[in-house]
């Protein structure tokens, strides 16, 4: 069976280093090892289609043991008409709809293979080394981060991601690195995602 998610989100992107302005903001949240999540060494393939910004296709990379593959699309499905400004910062908030798949991890080739050669969509694989931190917005210890393995009905999520986008399928030819900073927000209790992500904004950049 599919599952879904939906967040609210705010993203920025760059390349060269990441910006040592925003490692300083985000050294105030951290606490110690259990709040954070963190990745290095993944890579995604992902399956851009031509003309659809709003619309993003992946395989997650699975092969560090899993027995599952996943493969997930993330729908735009809301943006706000004017960029917000909140403690200095200015970007675009978004709504995002995300629905994944899981199937058995010796089809992953195959799956790739299925979406890149037989329906004609090209394969962009990008590793990624991504740090996430997660804080609930107005209680005691915010903006201070939380054990990220706390499960919550609603929260924000801080990531930090260095990527390298590879120009070629088998990860040969050109290559380009890039980062990115995004504040997400989640409510699964009928609220606003988009009232939280604001306030979590304020708490950490103000």
């Amino acid at each position: 069976m599919p599952s879904s998610s939906i967040t609210y989100e705010i993203r920025w992107f760059g390349t060269g280093d990441f910006p040592t302005e925003i490692d300083a903001v985000l050294a105030g949240i951290e606490k110690g090892e259990t709040n954070r999540l963190a990745e290095s060494g993944r890579t995604d393939i992902y399956f851009p289609v031509e003309g659809q910004a709003g619309i993003g296709m992946k395989l997650r990379d699975q092969n560090r043991g899993a027995e599952e593959g996943r493969f997930e699309i993330k729908m735009r499905t809301l943006q706000q008409d004017r960029p917000w400004h909140i403690a200095g910062a200015c970007g675009w908030a978004e709504e995002w709809t995300k629905i994944g798949w899981g199937f058995d991890i010796s089809h992953q080739e195959g799956m790739a293979h299925l979406l890149g050669e037989g329906y004609g969509i090209g394969q962009v694989p990008v590793s990624k080394t991504r740090t996430q931190w997660k804080f609930l917005p107005g209680s005691a210890d915010a903006p201070a981060a939380i054990d990220f393995d706390d499960e919550l009905d609603r929260a924000c999520v801080v990531e930090r991601t260095l990527v390298r986008i590879y120009s070629k399928p088998d990860r040969s030819g050109e290559a380009w690195d890039h980062w990115s900073f995004a504040f997400e927000a989640f409510d699964t209790l009928g609220g606003k995602g988009e009232d939280l992500l604001r306030s979590g904004m304020a708490e950490l950049l103000g």
